[in-house]
């Protein structure tokens, strides 16, 4: 048995949704369009993966992630998995030393002086 060639392009799911968000078009991608995206961009045939497109377009609309209008398709925004922000690394806090507390001069009860007798 031969191993299977890795595909060079990415799975048609991906492709299909990167397709009709690439196209920007308001109303929707057309399916035509949507092939003629995948052949200048992923350099594929298209002949070969309409099978795949068709069946995954239908099971999209199913499924609540593409709205269909008539012939053409666009993306759910509200179905499609949100990407995950990338958790912030918490910030090392600086472990701050306290201030060692300003010395009090005390003022020491000095002994009063004596006048010394200069005689």
């Amino acid at each position: 048995a031969r191993r299977k060639r890795a595909a060079t392009h990415p799975p048609v799911a991906t492709a299909v949704v990167a397709a009709i968000l690439g196209l920007k078009d308001r109303k929707g991608s057309s399916m035509v369009a949507i092939k003629k995206y995948l052949a200048a961009n992923y350099n594929v045939d298209v002949a070969r993966l309409g099978p795949f497109i068709r069946r995954f377009v239908r099971k999209a609309v199913a499924e609540g992630m593409l709205v269909q209008n008539k012939g053409s398709f666009r993306v759910n925004k509200t179905a499609l998995p949100k990407k995950k922000k990338a958790a912030k690394k918490p910030k090392a806090k600086k472990v701050k030393k306290p201030k060692s507390a300003a010395k009090k001069k005390t003022n020491r009860a000095r002994a009063p002086k004596t006048k010394k007798n200069r005689n």
